[in-house]
């Protein structure tokens, strides 16, 4: 797999804009297991799948005076990872860190 540099985008969370570097950081194998739904049928997929990691860090770009606020993502705190089917180009895991409850 061809290692990129990484990207970044630049979005608003909740009152402040963050920068968040993307890049894709390796393969998986992971166990899979979902159901693919189309207009015929059902298809149950139960198998290991190859697949791509990208990674994300967010970093607010908070003013001198401002407290940066931590970014969040599906109640995920802080940098995640995304991981993607090789094959299919689906994603089928989202990991990361969550606040204690």
């Amino acid at each position: 797999m061809k290692q990129t540099a990484p990207r970044s985008l630049y979005v608003f969370d909740r009152k402040q804009l963050h920068q968040v570097k993307i890049h894709v950081s390796g393969r998986q194998r992971l166990k899979v297991n979902y159901l693919e739904k189309n207009l015929e049928k059902d298809i149950r997929r139960e198998m290991m799948i190859d697949a791509v990691k990208i990674s994300f860090k967010p970093r607010a770009m908070a003013l001198q005076n401002e407290q940066p606020e931590e970014f969040s993502f599906m109640g995920l705190k802080g940098d995640f990872e995304i991981y993607i089917d090789g094959a299919t180009r689906i994603p089928v895991q989202v990991s990361g860190q969550i606040s204690r409850i």
